[in-house]
């Protein structure tokens, strides 16, 4: 997320309906929080909407509003990566 600071995120998935939602809460790097996640079909694509609760914690709170634009940048990025999966199709064991 940063060019200097480097860590581990842990996440658990905390609700799951394949193909309609995802959510988790996940914490480390200085951070915690939550991701809901909701597939909407359109038209013969996919529309990722993102819902996220970040807080920061110890040495990253002071630069909160600094990080801000990176972490809207990497969860763009993530949803892109989602969608390009669920329009290649959700796989269920």
């Amino acid at each position: 997320m940063l060019p200097v600071y480097r860590g581990e995120i842990l996440s658990q998935i905390t609700r799951l309906e394949p193909g309609e939602s995802l959510e988790e809460d996940f914490y480390g790097a200085g951070m915690e929080g939550h991701l809901a996640y909701r597939f909407l079909p359109l038209g013969n694509g996919t529309k990722p909407i993102q819902r996220e609760t970040v807080r920061y914690r110890g040495l990253l709170r002071p630069f909160e509003l600094l990080i801000k634009p990176l972490l809207v940048r990497r969860c763009q990025e993530r949803l892109e990566s989602i969608k390009e999966v669920l329009e290649g199709g959700w796989s269920q064991p």
